[in-house]
């Protein structure tokens, strides 16, 4: 199990223990992890101290992911009134082997070794090796601060509850807050160290698109596994002229995280891919923002697999490999363009003390993807509803984010394309294929 360790020096530690492990063992680790000697630590779990060191973890109720507090302890009165400071650090006893052992053991399963290697491989070397002595050498000259790489680095905050007493310390209402420190702490080293060692994870993705063709007409499919129905745009199922095959009596609602209106559904669509055609079938709705989405029901059908390390989709069904489109081939989603071409126009309305008045809706709704096949799929019937009306944007008669225009003439409401547009660093596509699949 895992114990998180907090110093009162803002210091976290995650230590991987046994439940049988005993509290002078969890100090032995925690010396080898802060070089705070062993006798001068002071555990403290849910505002108790540990003070019988012979007790196992388990027996003092510390569980996995717990947190344990580590607050200095005051020196034995013997060691007060003993020798010079220069006359202890040479009686002082080197690090226990068995506890070396144990130190070296535990430190071998963290996953982060890699990171220690990086950082330090003097002291990575000595661990892999098990060399006991190097590695007490590496620590003593660590707390001595001749450790290569001590000191460097931004200077650590400030201690908030440094001035506070170890009574104090043990005010539940001071526990609390202290938690709440470490915990934003903790997310704000992690967020940093992603930044450090993982900058890949705040770059931008490159969606999934394949060359294909329907009824003749070529088309760059956009692949979406996390879309529960395959959806194509009235406007292309007219451009490759299936609009006549529409069975207008699957109209209906796709219900998402946002709406649009189903036409109909097309029963039967030839889909080339590579040099071989499948049967299709979608569902077409109003608009035309998205011309074609290859949904989970046809993936699924079609035996498909997203193979993300040969960057291809490979049909089963037909023992076909069609090669994922690079990112420079990737059509541009012209959401943004036709979102700012109405934002121009309404601008130089208002500019003219107009109202801008066009002539209709340059980015019509599209459909989450799980909503769009729950509504394909229910029973015909006729008369099915109208799709309601999108949230309409506030009437301060100046342009707005093209991005946030455009997403929200998709069906979504402001709030969900802000979060969006956040959570894809402003990137409109990647937005609005997350939109798509909650």
């Amino acid at each position: 199990m895992h114990v998180t360790v907090a110093t009162s020096d803002d210091n976290v530690y995650t230590l991987e223990v046994a439940a049988d492990t005993t509290v002078e063992v969890l100090k032995g680790m925690i010396h080898a992890e802060s070089g705070v000697q062993p006798e001068r630590q002071a555990l403290v779990f849910n505002g108790n101290r540990l003070n019988n060191d012979s007790a196992t973890l388990s027996s003092a109720g510390v569980g996995d992911g717990d947190l344990v507090m580590m607050v200095p302890a005051p020196p034995p009165r013997a060691q007060q009134q003993g020798a010079p400071q220069g006359q202890q650090a040479q009686r002082q006893p080197p690090m226990d082997p068995v506890m070396m052992q144990a130190f070296l053991r535990e430190l071998q399963n963290i996953p982060q070794i890699q990171e220690l290697l990086r950082a330090n491989p003097r002291l990575a070397e000595a661990l892999q090796r098990g060399d006991q002595s190097a590695l007490a050498a590496l620590m003593q000259a660590a707390q001595g601060g001749g450790l290569p790489g001590a000191g460097r680095g931004p200077p650590a905050e400030p201690d908030p509850f440094a001035d506070l007493t170890d009574e104090q310390l043990m005010d539940p209402e001071i526990q609390a807050r202290i938690e709440q420190h470490i915990r934003r702490k903790a997310v704000d080293e992690q967020l940093a160290h992603s930044q450090e060692y993982y900058p890949e994870l705040f770059g931008e993705v490159t969606m999934l698109y394949i060359n294909a063709e329907l009824n003749g007409t070529p088309i760059k499919a956009f692949v979406d596994s996390g879309a529960q129905g395959t959806i194509m745009s009235e406007r292309f199922a007219e451009k490759c002229n299936v609009l006549r095959l529409v069975d207008d009596r699957f109209q209906g609602t796709a219900l998402g995280v946002g709406t649009s209106k189903i036409i109909g559904r097309i029963h039967q669509l030839p889909m080339k891919v590579g040099n071989t055609t499948i049967v299709i079938a979608c569902s077409v709705l109003e608009g035309d923002t998205m011309d074609f989405l290859l949904g989970l029901d046809n993936l699924k059908r079609h035996q498909c697999c997203i193979d993300l390390a040969k960057n291809e989709l490979r049909f089963g069904s037909s023992d076909v490999v069609v090669p994922f489109l690079p990112e420079h081939e990737i059509p541009k989603n012209d959401i943004a363009r036709k979102a700012q071409a109405a934002a121009e126009a309404k601008q130089k309305a208002a500019e003219g003390g107009g109202a801008a008045q066009p002539g209709g809706d340059p980015a019509g709704p599209s459909a989450a993807g799980a909503g769009a096949a729950q509504a394909a799929q229910q029973a015909p019937a006729d008369g099915a509803g109208a799709a309601p009306t999108a949230p309409a944007p506030p009437q301060n008669g100046g342009a707005e984010d093209p991005k946030l225009r455009g997403l929200m003439d998709l069906g979504f409401s402001r709030e969900q394309c802000e979060a969006a547009l956040r959570q894809a660093n402003g990137d409109a596509d990647m937005a609005a294929s997350l939109l798509f699949s909650m």
